[in-house]
């Protein structure tokens, strides 16, 4: 399965819904690599946080465009 194309309730493409629980989060910004449109999700750098023991820690939150830059980035978080 892809991960192109199916949206979550986080905005997020990888077709998984993310409940919000009490743990802290990680939010990873970044381009393409982050974005990884084009990988199966079980490839996705996300989800394999989220299968680690980090991931049993922390919510794993992910943000990516293709071509960002990392100002761009920063902008996002204002």
């Amino acid at each position: 399965m892809l991960g192109k194309g199916r949206g979550n309730n986080m905005g997020g493409h990888d077709g998984v819904e993310q409940p919000m629980s009490g743990r802290p989060a990680v939010l990873c910004l970044g381009d393409s690599f982050i974005e990884s449109m084009q990988l199966d999700v079980r490839d996705m750098f996300r989800h394999r946080l989220r299968e680690s023991p980090f991931g049993k820690r922390f919510d794993v939150w992910t943000c990516g465009a293709a071509g960002w830059h990392p100002t761009r980035a920063a902008r996002f978080m204002d």
